[in-house]
């Protein structure tokens, strides 16, 4: 019988305690797949299905990404091979839908009109006053969308697509690494220590620190799951996870995308520190959106403590600050809704004392011979 394209990585994914990727370091799971894809290229010629490794992509996304955010490993999706659907709902309908929708990646689509990007770290999101206020303003940004109403809109292909907009959509973009990282800190490995005191850093995190990451990890898996059960998409504002697959192939671009860097980012955007390093990962997913997604504004988002940091590789087209769009939208439409309240409130007071002042006129009238 043969094999899938990613069996290895899959069964690799099976066999990691409680299924949990973080077990293994980040640039282990690249690496797994770039080798893959070196052996699905050499086997091409061996009649291998143009649309297997499509279908093959799409069950590693959902594998990877089942894995991050679910709390028990039961809820992780292993596929038995390349040919199973891994839409099959193993957890509840919701989950399987948000991790298909990641796998599509429909914000990478060159046919969506975006008129913003924003990237979001790993230390934005350690961060508990940002972390809380921005995820706070996502959250109510789904909601005002489930109650607006509205039909899922789909492309050509039928596949997801972001609502129609004549402004376009802002789109607000975790990558997988990021929840991989939250994961790793989270549930620490228990190995020694390497050169660069990663694991050593990890079992320094108190238990309420890790309990935060944990909490973050559930809010984004809960945001993801509201909006697609919306079943309808906020005409502004769209929420997506960089799928693990297609960060990958972003990652598999570094030589192209450090011709365009001057020579002191060359020294800093390595493979190695890509894969090993957050803030440069950031940096080199951020250059990379610049060049991919020409004249959309990008800004990525992270804490004031770690902008100089990302400052040094010069990112076109884009800025680093600390606050998310939905933020400020969310403030104004709220401002807007209390004033509408108060008016709505001085009117029914107005209306209650002339009320009031009739009556007594009536009285005062009835009484008086």
């Amino acid at each position: 019988m043969r094999k899938g394209i990613f069996s290895h990585i899959i069964d690799r994914i099976a066999g990691v305690p409680h299924r949990s990727v973080a077990a293994i370091p980040y640039g282990q799971w690249f690496s797994l797949y770039v080798q893959c894809l070196k052996a699905h290229q050499r086997n091409t010629a061996a009649g291998r299905d143009a649309n297997e490794l499509k279908v093959a992509r799409q069950n590693l996304d959902v594998s990877l990404l089942s894995s991050v955010v679910s709390q028990k490993w039961t809820e992780v999706i292993v596929p038995s091979d390349d040919k199973c659907d891994a839409r099959q709902p193993r957890s509840s309908v919701g989950n399987v839908l948000w991790w298909h929708e990641s796998a599509e990646g429909a914000w990478l689509s060159s046919n969506n009109k975006i008129r913003g990007l924003e990237l979001v770290t790993t230390s934005f999101l350690l961060e508990p006053l940002l972390a809380g206020r921005s995820i706070a303003a996502w959250t109510e940004t789904v909601q005002q969308s489930s109650a607006a109403g509205g039909p899922l809109m789909q492309n050509d292909k039928g596949q997801p697509s972001l609502s129609p907009n004549k402004s376009g959509v802002l789109v607000v973009v975790v990558p997988f690494s990021t929840l991989f990282q939250l994961r790793a800190e989270a549930y620490p490995r228990a190995h020694t220590a390497s050169a660069d005191g990663e694991n050593t850093q990890q079992r320094q995190l108190s238990l309420q620190e890790r309990r935060a990451r944990v909490a973050v990890l559930n809010s984004l898996h809960q945001l993801m799951e509201l909006q697609c059960n919306s079943n309808n998409r906020w005409t502004n504002v769209e929420f997506a996870i960089w799928s693990p697959v297609s960060e990958f192939d972003a990652i598999m671009h570094i030589s192209q995308v450090r011709l365009s860097l001057p020579d002191a980012a060359k020294k800093r955007i390595t493979l190695e520190t890509v894969c090993e390093c957050e803030a440069t990962r950031s940096a080199y997913l951020a250059h990379y959106l610049t060049l991919t997604k020409k004249n959309v504004p990008l800004a990525v988002l992270a804490p004031q403590s770690r902008q100089t940091e990302l400052q040094q590789v010069p990112i076109t087209n884009s800025c680093v600050r600390a606050q998310s769009a939905c933020e400020s939208e969310v403030r104004r439409q709220g401002h807007l809704k209390r004033s509408t309240v108060h008016r709505q409130a001085v009117t029914g007071c107005s209306e209650l004392v002339r009320r009031m002042a009739t009556r007594e006129e009536n009285l005062r009238q009835i009484m008086i011979p």
